[in-house]
C-alpha cells in the first residue's frame, strides 16, 4: 500500500467540496472523486477528510421568495 500526502489528500477533498457546491450530494461526489482517483474508495475521502479537520460545505438549497409575490 502506498503512501498518500496530505497535500492529494487536501486536493482529492477539496474536489468534493467544489462537487458538493455545484449541487451533487456528498455521497455522490466522494463515489466521481474515488473513480477518478482510481485506486480508492469513497470512505476513504472521508477518512481523510476526518483526519484533515475539513468541514463539509453547507448548501443552502432553500429558493429566494419575494416579498412582492401576487
Amino acid at each position: 500500500m502506498t503512501r498518500t500526502s496530505k497535500t492529494a489528500m487536501r486536493n482529492a477533498v477539496n474536489k468534493v467540496f467544489a462537487l458538493v457546491r455545484n449541487g451533487h450530494s456528498v455521497t455522490e461526489a466522494r463515489k466521481l472523486v474515488a473513480k477518478d482517483l482510481g485506486n480508492i474508495v469513497a470512505g476513504t475521502l472521508w477518512n481523510w477528510q476526518n483526519r484533515l479537520n475539513m468541514t463539509t460545505p453547507v448548501m443552502n438549497t432553500k429558493i429566494a421568495t419575494s416579498s412582492n409575490n401576487t
